[in-house]
């Protein structure tokens, strides 16, 4: 790793990590550090970082926040994390409609993981007017895909 990939991923982790701080005021700062990227910008923000935000976010019960930074990336900045986190908060709220935007999304970004079809799988199971046997078959054959 180059020092940039090292500060990138402690950058990532510190963020990740305060979701499981104790200390209040440590909590506020972390969170502080993530609202400065959603009003300064991402372009400049490692991707580790910009997908511990929105983990982060969305453990803080602030999916609103998570969701407007996800919108605010162009596809290159999107990590196969990011997908998954956002699908994984949109199933427990029975959004499957959005779990399946965001499935698409992933696949034309190639950010798409084993963890996301079978988020997007129960999605289809619980989706109302959707073919759900082909739809299905398509997830099992991207999947097949991504393990060779």
């Amino acid at each position: 790793f180059s020092d940039l990939e090292n500060v990138d991923i402690l950058a990532a982790e510190k963020i990740n990590a305060q979701r499981w701080m104790t200390n209040r005021r440590d909590s506020s700062q972390k969170i502080d550090e993530v609202e400065s990227i959603l009003v300064e910008g991402t372009e400049a923000v490692p991707r580790a970082v910009l997908s511990s935000s929105i983990e982060v976010l969305l453990a803080k019960g602030r999916a609103d926040d998570a969701l407007q930074l996800y919108i605010s990336l162009d596809g290159s900045q999107k990590t196969p994390g990011m997908y998954v986190f956002l699908a994984e908060y949109f199933a427990t709220q029975e959004e499957w409609n959005q779990v399946m935007k965001l499935y698409q999304d992933a696949g034309g970004w190639g950010c798409a993981s084993e963890n996301l079809a079978s988020i997007a799988m129960k999605a289809v199971t619980g989706a109302q007017g959707v073919d759900q046997l082909t739809k299905l078959r398509d997830i099992v054959d991207d999947s097949a895909k991504l393990c060779g």
